[in-house]
């Protein structure tokens, strides 16, 4: 029980929570968007751009985070 404590930390709670709401929003947006680059446009899914967008948010903070 004490390691299921040790685990369950309230960082780890909110980030489980926010990935949660990630989904839940990624996966009410699915018809497709037009993503325009410098000379090309693509189009895809509201929620790859969604979840792409995340991902690279949480590479980020954890990139940072390990450089502290």
């Amino acid at each position: 029980m004490e390691r299921v404590k040790e685990f369950f930390t309230i960082k780890r709670i909110i980030m489980l929570i926010g990935i949660i709401l990630i989904i839940t929003f990624a996966f009410s947006n699915l018809e497709p968007v037009s993503i325009n680059f410098l000379v090309a446009e693509l189009k895809i899914p509201l929620f790859y751009e969604i979840v792409g967008v995340a991902a690279i948010g949480f590479l980020c903070g954890y990139f940072l985070k390990i450089k502290k």
